[in-house]
């Protein structure tokens, strides 16, 4: 791969200080430098490296999690598994972590370089070959970054780590047309149970990919199930019959509390953040509709998946964190549209969402965001790393 000099320029300020060439690097992407893509992954996973959470987020139960396994068995991480249940492959990535003391903060670093990565180069088959202005490359990765849910990327969240082996398997699958993806999905299963939702959706849409009216149809009566109480979703579960891991997933998603509806009766800001990503959400549906007539494979992706993701709106928590990955796939189409029928106004306003919904996600991480930068030389590289390793005493009450 040749190198341009935006790419030289961009890697000789990642080795001082990976912020400092975050607008290089801009400058990099929107010019189509896949090098300077892969550098924008690095960034995310540096970040990640140092990102310190709260005692409360997942990230620090995996922390806790790393530290049990240092002295245990395989036996014990195989007891562990089945008692845990059907997803097992970040929580594996620990222990043998743990076993030849390479640190979890490595761990997380490799886990968002993967996830990353698999948003990137969707984003890059997407734009690469398309001829348009440095304004619309511009607004498309803005549109990309603003969409990304930074606080489930770094807080350690497996659902994070899946959906994006969930949008490289739809992308490669159905778009590209390559039957391996589906191994894509099976990892993501294996990363986060609940994706497995998502196997059928791949499977339709890999063997009907251009049933334009049947996908727009499906989408229109899904908006009904957003009526739907939650008793009609249970019946309809039970009388399909769940066995098994499924079972246990069930009732652990539909039968007990949900951590959405327990967080809105608890803090203005989750109610801010998430009535705005309703918005966005309702927004996007309307684009849909509005824009009903044009056909693509990738706005059958968006409509036959925000069916599937409608049936569960009765259950907040379900709901919210699979339009994580829908939001993506959204966000995928409106970047195919700007290129090809020229919607500047449309993605701009998209861009504003993103914003209102950004500002009150970086409020809410405030404290982790401040002891994360607030370390002395944590602005450069080699202080970044040659740091004393994160500890539990480190993170936030």
């Amino acid at each position: 791969m040749k190198l341009k000099k935006i790419d030289l320029l961009n890697l000789g300020l990642f080795v001082v200080s990976p912020f400092l060439a975050i607008p290089t690097i801009f400058v990099g992407v929107i010019n189509k430098s896949k090098f300077s893509l892969q550098l924008l992954v690095l960034v995310f996973a540096v970040v990640s490296y140092m990102y310190v959470p709260h005692f409360s987020n997942d990230r620090a139960r995996y922390f806790e999690l790393y530290e049990d396994f240092k002295n245990g068995s395989f036996f014990e991480l195989f007891a562990y598994l089945m008692l845990t249940g059907q997803d097992f492959i970040l929580q594996s990535m620990f222990y043998f972590a743990s076993q030849i003391d390479f640190s979890a903060q490595l761990v997380f670093a490799i886990t968002t370089i993967v996830t990353m990565s698999l948003i990137l180069t969707i984003f890059y088959k997407l734009t690469i070959n398309v001829e348009t202005n440095l304004e619309r490359r511009l607004l498309a990765l803005l549109l990309l970054c603003l969409a990304i849910p930074y606080v489930d990327l770094f807080s350690g969240t497996r659902f994070m780590f899946a959906a994006s082996f969930v949008l490289a398997g739809l992308y490669t699958g159905v778009v590209e047309r390559k039957l391996y993806a589906v191994f894509f999905m099976l990892i993501a299963a294996f990363i986060h149970f609940s994706t497995f939702v998502f196997l059928p959706v791949f499977f339709v849409l890999f063997f009907f990919p251009n049933s334009n009216n049947i996908y727009k149809t499906i989408f229109v009566f899904s908006l009904f199930f957003m009526l739907m109480p939650q008793q009609i979703l249970n019946s309809i579960l039970d009388l399909i019959g769940m066995s098994g891991g499924l079972s246990v997933k069930k009732e652990a998603y539909l039968e007990g509390e949900d951590f959405i509806k327990k967080g809105l009766d608890e803090s203005y800001l989750l109610r801010i953040s998430s009535s705005l990503n309703l918005i966005w959400i309702l927004c996007g549906y309307g684009y849909l509709l509005l824009t009903r007539n044009r056909d693509s494979t990738l706005r059958n992706i968006v409509l036959f998946t925000a069916a599937v993701v409608n049936l569960f709106y009765s259950v907040p928590t379900i709901f919210y964190r699979y339009n994580i990955l829908l939001r993506f796939l959204f966000v995928f189409l409106l970047v195919y549209e700007l290129y090809k029928y020229k919607q500047k106004i449309i993605v701009s306003f998209f861009h504003l969402l993103l914003i209102s919904i950004l500002f009150f996600e970086i409020i809410s991480a405030l404290p982790n965001i401040t002891a994360t930068f607030s370390k002395t030389g944590n602005l450069f590289l080699t202080t970044i790393f040659t740091a004393d390793p994160l500890q539990q005493k480190d993170f936030l009450e």
